[in-house]
């Protein structure tokens, strides 16, 4: 599923991990084993898909943010990282009670923005953090009108961020074809069927041209055709019996094509 796809891409080290790796004298075991510990528990809530999980995964972040901020120095290793952010937007991507998780997650995800603008520097918001935000809002039972416009905001951040060619060692920013292909779950319940088909062709458009342009990152997997034939088969009209057979032809050429 969507939401594993973005929970695997969780576990891998983040841009400012990876370059922040040993320029730092090596905490105390103990604190990265409690650090690691609340990150454990965010993670549990967040694979649990409880009702109450987002609300439960975004306490734990608060506690650990709460007892660095009382003692910094002892606590220095408790400070929230952006893993732990991830985790818990993903918290609220799988709640169950999803009427409001996409507006939990987006009021979350800028009280984090706030916090590193108060100096919490750490807390860097990546690619994943908006794509799982992305999902809370394709996961969200609320106006589909109301959905199309959230997504489409956060995806054309992601691409102008990544288009201005911004480059900063800690600055994870971009699309990717798992954000795009929950953007398309969520214009999938759009009532403008038209305007959902366009908007899904614009899509593939996109990321076969970045994939010709030798970004194969961005090459169009199996999910996003069937995220925009799902799109297309909501049209009754001539042409949208032709568009889902072209569709379902350049699939099972990406299929014949991956197989060795």
């Amino acid at each position: 599923q969507q939401e594993n796809e973005i929970a695997s891409q969780q576990n891998k080290p983040t841009a400012h991990e990876c370059n922040n790796g040993g320029s730092s004298p090596s905490p105390k075991p103990q604190r990265i084993l409690m650090s690691q510990s609340y990150d454990a528990v965010i993670d549990a809530w967040a694979r649990s898909k409880d009702e109450n999980g987002g609300e439960r995964a975004e306490a734990i972040f608060d506690e650990m943010l709460e007892r660095h901020r009382a003692d910094p120095i002892n606590d220095s290793e408790m400070k929230p990282t952006t893993r732990s952010v991830n985790k818990v937007l993903l918290a609220w991507a799988r709640s169950k009670n999803s009427a409001d998780a996409g507006h939990r997650a987006e009021a979350f995800l800028n009280r984090v923005n706030a916090l590193r603008s108060d100096g919490m520097l750490d807390l860097i918001p990546n690619s994943i953090s908006y794509t799982t935000l992305i999902e809370a809002w394709a996961n969200a039972i609320c106006d589909p009108k109301l959905a199309c416009e959230k997504v489409d905001t956060i995806m054309a951040y992601l691409e102008s961020t990544y288009e201005s060619g911004f480059i900063h060692a800690s600055f994870d920013i971009a699309p990717s074809v798992i954000a795009y292909t929950s953007l398309l779950k969520v214009w999938a319940r759009s009532k403008d069927v038209g305007a959902a088909c366009r908007r899904a062709d614009e899509v593939l458009d996109k990321l076969q041209l970045l994939s010709r342009n030798g970004g194969k990152i961005f090459e169009p997997d199996k999910k996003l055709y069937d995220a925009t034939i799902r799109i297309w088969k909501r049209n009754q009209s001539a042409y949208a019996t032709k568009r889902v057979a072209e569709l379902k032809e350049q699939k099972l050429i990406l299929r014949s094509s991956t197989v060795i």
